[in-house]
């Protein structure tokens, strides 16, 4: 179990996930959920870019590092890091690389945060979760679930807070938000 106070309670519950906006959200090249094209996902001090492409990718750390910047922020490039899931076989590098090459095309590749090379890595963990290059992301999403499911007794508190109402319904109406 863990302790969460106010500040820390109010970033689970309030700050996160959330889709947000960097200034390509009109752009074909960006996965859906819905109706919604996502350029950027947030979780409290955290962000996720998703790109289907190297210039893509690099443009969304570009948006991205210029939005920290007029917010007077400053990303931390030695967190930063790249991981390319390639289901065609095309890319090449080694975890940690700050480079990598591709077989269908001459030459070597980069991501930067401003001017500081970004590492390339095979895997890494997120709250609990591991991804990695290959894409196996079915265990992750199990993973991500039952994580989840643990961290969100918060919500299941929260509910039970609100109404005086037998524990059974309660319990009900969590399995409906967070299982459902």
């Amino acid at each position: 179990g863990s302790m969460q106070g106010p500040v820390s309670h109010n970033v689970f519950a309030n700050d996160g996930p959330m889709a947000i906006g960097i200034g390509r959200e009109a752009d074909e090249d960006l996965p859906k959920i819905g109706p919604f094209q996502i350029a950027a996902a947030d979780f409290a001090d955290d962000r996720v870019l998703p790109a289907f492409s190297h210039t893509a990718a690099q443009k969304s750390l570009d948006l991205a590092n210029g939005s920290y910047r007029r917010n007077f922020q400053e990303a931390n490039p030695k967190k930063t890091v790249v991981l390319i899931y390639d289901p065609t076989g095309v890319v090449r590098y080694q975890d940690g690389d700050l480079r990598y090459t591709r077989s269908d095309i001459q030459g070597d590749f980069g991501f930067t945060l401003g001017d500081t090379p970004i590492k390339l890595v095979d895997s890494f963990r997120y709250r609990g979760v591991h991804f990695n290059k290959q894409g196996d992301f079915q265990a992750t999403a199990d993973t991500v679930f039952r994580a989840s499911t643990g961290k969100m007794w918060s919500v299941l508190g929260k509910i039970r807070s609100l109404f005086v109402i037998p524990f059974g319904f309660a319990l009900a109406l969590y399995r409906a938000l967070v299982q459902g």
